[in-house]
């Protein structure tokens, strides 16, 4: 789930909702509402968030597994 990666992807990063929502451009109760599943960021906003994060979008879809650096693949 969208909710999920997106918190999943901010605590790995060491970040707070507040470092979260400055990256996507969005207030913090925006974020927190989509941290919890309540509402959908816009493609816009979700690029921000995964441009800022290091982390593409299939990530955050949950259509790629594992976030791995393609140029290390042999």
């Amino acid at each position: 789930m969208l909710a999920e990666r997106l918190k999943e992807v901010r605590l790995n990063a060491g970040a707070s909702r507040r470092d979260a929502a400055i990256a996507m451009g969005v207030s913090d109760a925006a974020y927190g509402y989509f941290e919890q599943g309540l509402k959908t960021p816009s493609f816009a906003v979700l690029k921000r968030f995964a441009e800022h994060f290091n982390v593409s979008l299939d990530y955050l879809a949950e259509r790629e597994v594992v976030n791995a650096d393609k140029s290390e693949e042999g």
